[in-house]
């Protein structure tokens, strides 16, 4: 992977002015249904701190890619410190998605489908929103009365963002927002982008054994409305003893209890083989980058899936980057 960028300039703007002064940025990416995050170092004698305190303004935050400029994130701020001995203010905040998350519905949506309730939502908080269309009535996910009372009574606490998540979980989509764009669907197939060892500026190489072993899941279920007994079932290949685990969960479909046996397994191996890089910054690589590590020689040398993409811009220090990355199953 080429180094592209060894000394870029940032540039942050806050509805509609720039700030100077920027001594330092921090963008932390994700890529599981979590708002991705910032922090900035700016010289308390250079920004015009007042505007800092106005709620909800948004910030843009964009990096220099060539002879142009590559934004990271848009978001709002959430909070503002003031070191004066040092001279430095430093601030802290989400990206949009934390409208969502901040907002509690009591609305249940039960005619309408998961795409068309994220186009919705997405709208209210002047977000361009890009969901792949759904055609199953929410109302239907819930086959029980049991289910239905329970959606009820939870969510009157529930926030945007949970039943988006939640609707996205059902569905098998992707959920995040980049920029102003909220998007709910599936998880693009984008190649993979290879790091070997003359990329990184440190490589950490993790194997949990106890997760090499065969696993065993049972998921077992009572349908409280057809008063049937429900049961799935997933084992994974592997060597050694067999470590078995059992899960209950009331009012499930036979094919919910399978999936969920399945995805046990999943969820437990992708914590099997875990790497941890350092590297020059670039803004090529996302959260949701498959990565194939090359080039060690070992059993390490295989696809990845980004978990956390942490991205650092210092006046003094430089551009770096630092992923954490998780194998997949």
């Amino acid at each position: 992977m080429p180094n592209e960028l060894t000394s870029p300039r940032v540039k942050v703007t806050l509805s509609g002015i720039q700030l100077p002064g920027v001594l330092s940025v921090e963008v932390d990416s994700n890529n599981h249904f979590a708002a991705d995050r910032f922090r900035l170092r700016f010289a308390a004698s250079l920004v015009p701190q007042e505007i800092l305190h106005i709620p909800g303004s948004q910030i843009e935050i964009a990096i220099e890619r060539g002879d142009q400029w590559r934004e990271c994130l848009v978001g709002i701020i959430d909070a503002v410190q003031l070191n004066p001995t040092q001279g430095i203010v430093d601030v802290e905040g989400r990206d949009l998605s934390c409208q969502l998350i901040e907002t509690q519905t009591s609305e249940t949506f039960s005619n309408r489908t998961a795409s068309e309730v994220a186009v919705i939502l997405g709208a209210r908080h002047g977000l361009v929103v890009l969901a792949d269309p759904t055609t199953t009535p929410i109302g239907r996910y819930y086959q029980s009365e049991h289910d239905r009372i329970s959606l009820n009574q939870f969510t009157r606490t529930m926030t945007e963002w949970d039943l988006l998540a939640a609707l996205a979980a059902r569905e098998g989509f992707d959920l995040f927002t980049t920029g102003r764009v909220l998007r709910f669907g599936r998880a693009s197939s984008a190649d993979a982008q290879v790091i070997t060892l003359e990329d990184c500026i440190e490589l950490r190489l993790g194997h949990c054994v106890g997760l090499a072993r065969p696993i065993d899941v049972t998921v077992k279920s009572w349908n409280s409305k057809g008063g049937t007994a429900v049961s799935g079932h997933a084992v994974s290949i592997g060597l050694g003893p067999i470590w078995q685990r059992k899960i209950a969960r009331p009012n499930l479909s036979n094919a919910d209890a399978q999936s969920l046996a399945q995805q046990t397994i999943n969820d437990l191996k992708r914590h099997e083989w875990t790497a941890s890089v350092t590297m020059p910054g670039e803004l090529t690589l996302s959260a949701r980058t498959l990565v194939l590590i090359q080039g060690t020689g070992t059993l390490w040398d295989r696809p990845y899936h980004v978990s956390e993409l942490s991205r650092r811009l210092d006046v003094k220090r430089g551009f770096t980057q630092s992923l954490t990355l998780h194998g997949v199953p």
